[in-house]
């Protein structure tokens, strides 16, 4: 998990974007905070549409039309970048924020070879010459276990197989040197062995770099075998937050729990798998209250009227429900 200090490298807080559709407005994030800290990975997790992506692309300001931040603050090395001009954003992309998307086939140019998409990126961040690029680009193919790197960069991406476009992808996100990436679903679309692969690929390269590394996924599994923190998110909101191992021992918020049945479990193997009841809600008409109060077992009735706050149920962890910390020792 690589060796962390106490340097904040980002710090979001009360974030709120929403896109404007013909339906009505759809609040994709409902005041959203996230620190992240030098050399750690900080996991989100959480279903489809629970606001992951959408935190991502918002750090990189890469939402999509109609997509817009439409409140809070986005500090990075105490800069707000909701501040900064697209100019010097783009300096900031794939320079000292990099980001791995989960499908390396849009994240590719299918008309370039894979040379000439690495070296863009290098004279785009740094001043050096081609000789000195072609040899970032050789020593990062070679960093993520690309095997001949010389003869590798001469293909294009159809020419590779999906785990080695993956492995190119995190090359390019490596190749400025970056302090933070945002590895969006960066395994979704590999098999098991090789999804296997570029978790321990990442794990390494981060400890070698002492990266920061935001993990999107929706997979609890993939959390507990990268993150040193993690935020669980349902319907735009952050519904529970604390270290690792704290929230994999004793999850307090219900979603929490049902993700974490949800996943297969070698130490007890004749438990059966758990479903989720329901779906996530529609983000235009988000339920009264918690938005997961009509999917949850333990819901009563504060649960429909008001929704919970983010309070503190022990050390660094954090949890938004009635049941639970502050609120149990208050109702």
């Amino acid at each position: 998990m690589g060796r962390v200090n106490t340097h904040t490298l980002l710090n979001v807080k009360n974030l709120e974007v929403e896109f404007l559709t013909d339906r009505g407005v759809v609040k994709a994030l409902n005041k959203v905070d996230l620190v992240v800290r030098r050399g750690e990975t900080v996991g989100l997790v959480g279903e489809s549409g629970a606001g992951k992506s959408v935190l991502g692309r918002s750090i990189m300001q890469l939402l999509s039309h109609p997509g817009r931040v439409c409140g809070g603050e986005i500090f990075w090395n105490g800069e707000d970048l909701l501040k900064r001009s697209d100019k010097l954003m783009c300096e900031l992309r794939s320079g000292s924020i990099a980001m791995i998307f989960q499908d390396p086939m849009t994240a590719l140019n299918p008309l370039k070879k894979i040379k000439d998409q690495l070296l863009e990126a290098i004279l785009l961040h740094q001043n050096v010459r081609r000789k000195q690029a072609r040899e970032i680009i050789i020593r990062r193919l070679q960093d993520v276990e690309l095997p001949q790197p010389e003869k590798m960069m001469e293909n294009y991406p159809h020419q590779l197989s999906g785990g080695m476009r993956q492995r190119v992808v995190i090359a390019l996100a490596l190749v400025n040197d970056p302090e933070l990436i945002i590895a969006d679903e960066p395994t979704t679309s590999l098999d098991v062995t090789i999804q296997a692969q570029i978790l321990g690929l990442l794990k390494s390269l981060q400890q070698e770099n002492n990266l920061s590394i935001i993990m999107i996924t929706h997979n609890m599994a993939v959390v507990a075998e990268t993150c040193s923190r993690v935020n669980v998110m349902y319907a735009g909101r952050i519904v529970e937050s604390g270290e690792t191992v704290t929230l994999f021992k004793k999850p307090v918020h219900p979603y929490t729990q049902a993700l974490l049945r949800s996943i297969i479990r070698l130490d007890n193997e004749s438990r059966r798998l758990e479903t989720i009841p329901g779906v996530m809600p529609d983000l235009i008409n988000v339920p009264s209250g918690c938005a997961f109060h009509p999917r949850c077992s333990e819901s009563f009735s504060l649960c429909v009227e008001k929704n919970p706050d983010l309070l503190g149920i022990d050390h660094n962890h954090l949890a938004a429900c009635h049941l639970r910390g502050d609120y149990a020792k208050l109702n």
